[in-house]
């Protein structure tokens, strides 16, 4: 499992998309609520597989990135 996070500061509200790649599982949070998740393991990646469209908030907005290599609970 790795995280990432990064602080996005936007000049108004507004929405945009949120575009990942990945072979395994994701998740992504924007200001701490879940807003895209694909359970999903080997499965081979291309970019922007993931996208998600998120409104963003005046001012700074947390993003976070969970990946997952398998769903083996240990």
């Amino acid at each position: 499992m790795a995280y990432a996070a990064a602080t996005l500061v936007a000049d108004a509200d507004t929405t945009v998309d949120l575009r990942a790649a990945s072979q395994n599982a994701v998740k992504l949070f924007v200001n701490g609520k879940q807003v895209y998740f694909r359970e999903e393991y080997h499965s081979g990646s291309f970019l922007d597989q993931h996208t998600a469209a998120v409104k963003l908030n005046k001012g700074k907005n947390e993003i976070v990135v969970k990946i997952c290599q398998d769903d083996n609970p240990a």
